[in-house]
């Protein structure tokens, strides 16, 4: 089945939700420091199916960040790296009506701006969201690429 392109972009994806997924027993203990690991989760309780930039294209590489608020309001950001592209072509993964894409995030792995080297200093008292935002592209594939900008919950963090 052939959707003309106009309808791809007008798509309803209400209902397509984003959640920093904790470990198990290291609840609140997220950080910018370089160590550390944890997990995104979107969600897809829209009406259709879609697919989801990944990281082996421009869109999808830089699709997430995470903003760290402290109790005063001062907020600290982490984004990925600028990439240079010698091909660059939209890629996803599927992400079906009811399903969800579990994305792991390791702040260690050379690829983000805005962690800690080391040391402890102030780390009492941070909250944390993660942030996904995408342009919607026009393609002819047969699911849309979704494009959007959500936000997760504000959950407990270090800094």
């Amino acid at each position: 089945m052939i959707i003309p392109i106009a309808l791809l972009m007008a798509q309803d994806f209400r209902g397509v939700t984003i959640e920093i997924v904790e470990p198990k027993g290291r609840e609140g203990r997220i950080s910018t420091m370089h160590n550390t690991k944890f997990e995104v989760k979107i969600s897809n309780e829209s009406k259709l199916a879609f697919k989801l930039m990944n990281d082996s294209c421009s869109w999808g590489y830089e699709k997430l960040s995470f903003e760290f608020k402290n109790e005063t309001g001062n907020n600290h950001k982490v984004t990925r790296h600028p990439h240079p592209w010698k091909q660059n072509y939209p890629q996803g993964d599927e992400i079906a009506v009811h399903g969800s894409k579990t994305i792991s995030i390791d702040f260690g792995d050379g690829t983000w701006d805005g962690v800690y080297a080391g040391g402890s200093g102030n780390t009492a008292g941070f909250t944390m969201r993660a942030h996904l935002k995408i342009v919607a592209l026009k393609t002819r594939s047969n699911v849309p690429f979704w494009g959007g900008d959500i936000t997760s919950k504000w959950i407990k963090s270090l800094r």
